[in-house]
């Protein structure tokens, strides 16, 4: 799931990055240009958005699973 997750990342955010401008006078209007007047940039914006908070969740899991079931230590037998 986590790296179906970073795929869409980089191309949500490739997307999004052929129309935002880092210039500080313009970055509001370019976000307001890309929810607004590109066909579904509101959509590849919240993907992106929220696919990185669903992705970090799921980092995150994987982190606690490894420490709750004690894979990390040395002998590692089977359940």
């Amino acid at each position: 799931m986590a790296g179906i997750l970073i795929v869409i990342q980089v191309i949500s955010g490739t997307f999004l990055g052929m129309h935002y401008l880092s210039d500080s006078f313009q970055a509001f209007t370019s976000l307001n240009w890309i929810m607004v007047d590109v066909p579904h940039g509101y959509l590849i914006r919240y993907l992106h958005c929220n696919g990185a908070s669903v992705f970090f969740i799921i980092v995150y899991a994987h982190i606690a699973k490894a420490l709750v079931y004690g894979s990390y230590c040395k002998p590692r037998h089977p359940i």
